[in-house]
């Protein structure tokens, strides 16, 4: 065995490393093997990524503002709704209760009704401008020219029909009355118009 004197193996070992790691055809082949696999994005490629992420975030956009359009006209349209039937329920109470009404009023199919209320009071309901006055092309709703429905309320109909009735002969007529009345909100991106109607037959004794 020929044992060089020069070195130790130790010394050898680093030497055979460093030598292979500054071998520069080894490490030419090396670097030019791994540039054979990175390879960057083609414009084409760009573009298509670009373009396919615009219409996703297009699409999610569209679905959100849909949604909020929904909820805001569900809720519109809730409000309406909750508010007509207040007005109604109110106009409806007083009528039940009431302690006369005038035959003048017999067959009335008009915008407006009158009648003595159960204390006695001379109670009119009619359609009517914002100042409360009574109006058949005006689109509020007013009790003795004070205004009842709410700002973002508008009245598109209001009807009064009283049936046929008499106490000045037997038998005794009671009369009944029906009120129809259509609303919509004042708000044009949520309309949501809605109708609503109920009959009343007043405690009238004579």
């Amino acid at each position: 065995m020929n044992i060089n004197k020069d070195f130790t193996p130790l010394e050898g070992k680093s030497y055979r490393i460093k030598d292979v790691v500054h071998n520069k055809y080894l490490v030419g082949r090396k670097l030019k093997s791994n540039t054979d696999f990175l390879t960057g994005f083609t414009l084409i490629e760009l573009l298509i990524v670009i373009s396919v992420f615009s219409i996703l975030i297009i699409a999610l956009v569209n679905i959100f503002l849909t949604g909020v359009y929904i909820q805001r006209k569900i809720s519109t349209s809730q409000d309406l709704r909750a508010g007509t039937q207040f007005i109604l329920e109110v106009m409806s109470r007083e009528m039940r209760m009431m302690k006369e009404i005038e035959e003048s009023q017999r067959g009335n199919n008009d915008s407006d009704i009158t009648f003595t209320n159960n204390q006695g009071e001379k109670i009119t309901y009619c359609l009517s401008d914002s100042g409360g006055n009574c109006d058949s092309s005006g689109n509020y709703l007013a009790r003795n020219n004070q205004v009842m429905t709410s700002s973002n309320i508008e009245i598109e109909e209001l009807k009064f029909k009283v049936s046929d009735f008499s106490f000045t002969a037997l038998p005794y007529l009671q009369p009944s009355i029906i009120i129809f009345i259509k609303a919509k909100s004042n708000n044009p991106k949520y309309p949501s118009p809605f109708s609503l109607q109920t009959t009343i037959s007043p405690r009238i004794y004579k």
